[in-house]
């Protein structure tokens, strides 16, 4: 193994997760034994946030997303509307719509970038 390397992670995970200071110990018992209706009140933001979006996502035509049980972030499924954008691009060029076709593949190219970079 690379010992640099070794020697940068043992520092790091030395100071991260060894001896946290007297005051955050302190603000962590007080989290932990302090009232906690705040807590209620973000979980309730929070999925009000989750529903809103999944709501929206789905609204859209070739986009669907699974309401997610444990977070308020969603990966959503673009496959459709790449394929309706494939399907158009197919039917432009056929027509010999050279300058509809392009600007189809264009669009298709850039979702499909920004879905791969979704799913690093």
């Amino acid at each position: 193994s690379n010992e640099r390397i070794a020697s940068v992670m043992s520092s790091y995970l030395s100071n991260s997760t060894g001896s946290p200071c007297t005051v955050s110990q302190a603000a962590a018992v007080a989290a932990l034994t302090g009232p906690q209706d705040c807590v209620e009140e973000m979980r309730r933001a929070f999925e009000e946030r989750r529903n809103y979006i999944v709501e929206r996502m789905n609204g859209i035509g070739g986009v669907s997303c699974l309401k997610p049980e444990g977070a308020f972030y969603v990966m959503m499924n673009v496959e459709k509307l790449i394929g309706k954008i494939e399907k158009q691009m197919k039917k432009a060029a056929a027509d010999l719509n050279f300058e509809a076709a392009a600007e189809l593949r264009d669009k298709m190219a850039e979702l499909k970038k920004k879905y791969n970079e979704l799913e690093k």
